[in-house]
């Protein structure tokens, strides 16, 4: 699904990010740049059902260096299918070997799990599941949602957890940090897209990888409690995007 790759990278320019690349399959580019000209297309080869193909995956790979990405978000949008498991892990474990920060979200945690997470590197891969999500990830393991066992698996795999819940909840290995702000109108689809473009772009401007995760959660949720203040509960993931600014200048 084009529209919450596009709602990632919108939400990463708004948030600051200077140069915002999307890797995504070549039939939609067309419509990316006519209606989102800031954000970069990078085509690559699709298969039968319009999803990035086997054939594609070298392509992203090739595109992460010879665009010299220094962050990377992968899952809003992608589908499922073994080329995409494929690609995820690979995209993870390149990552990993050439000190990228990476975040996992969407369709990128459905390709995972945790008896299958690659080697770790520099820096801890932030995931950003909800509790379904969290339950596929920790299937056929004894961990569970509870903090002190989010804990364990984030010191184990190098990892930070972004708990997608009422109140979310950041768990890294150490520490921790319960969010404060947010509201119900933020169960919208496409909000968990938008979170996902503000932690790449948080982490491309806060060296501290665990500081920029807290940050991103805050201001996303206070970019909602902004739109609730306007809208109450008729608001959309892009009137979220559009109240980041705000939220980032307030914050």
């Amino acid at each position: 699904m084009a529209g919450a790759a596009c709602l990632t990278s919108q939400a990463a320019i708004q948030s600051g990010a200077g140069l915002v690349y999307l890797m995504s399959v070549e039939e939609l580019f067309p419509m990316v740049q006519i209606q989102y000209p800031a954000i970069m297309g990078v085509p690559v080869k699709s298969d039968t059902d319009g999803q990035i193909g086997i054939e594609g995956v070298p392509m992203v790979i090739q595109a992460l260096k010879t665009h010299r990405i220094t962050h990377v978000a992968i899952g809003p949008g992608l589908g499922k299918s073994d080329a995409i498991d494929s690609l995820v892990k690979q995209v993870m474990t390149f990552c990993n070997q050439y000190n990228i920060p990476c975040i996992c979200d969407a369709d990128g945690l459905n390709a995972m799990s945790f008896k299958k997470w690659p080697k770790n590197g520099k820096y801890p891969i932030v995931i950003t599941p909800h509790p379904k999500e969290f339950s596929r990830l920790s299937q056929e393991t004894d961990i569970d949602s509870s903090s002190h066992s989010i804990q364990k698996v984030a010191k184990r795999l190098h990892l930070i957890c972004v708990y997608k819940e009422y109140k979310t909840r950041v768990i890294d290995a150490a520490d921790e940090y319960v969010n404060s702000t947010g509201n119900s109108g933020m169960a919208t689809a496409g909000s968990g897209d938008v979170l996902t473009g503000i932690i790449v772009s948080f982490c491309a401007q806060i060296s501290n990888i665990n500081e920029a995760v807290y940050a991103a959660v805050y201001i996303h949720g206070l970019a909602g409690d902004i739109c609730h203040n306007v809208k109450h509960i008729a608001y959309t993931a892009e009137d979220i995007i559009a109240c980041i600014p705000d939220a980032i200048t307030k914050g």
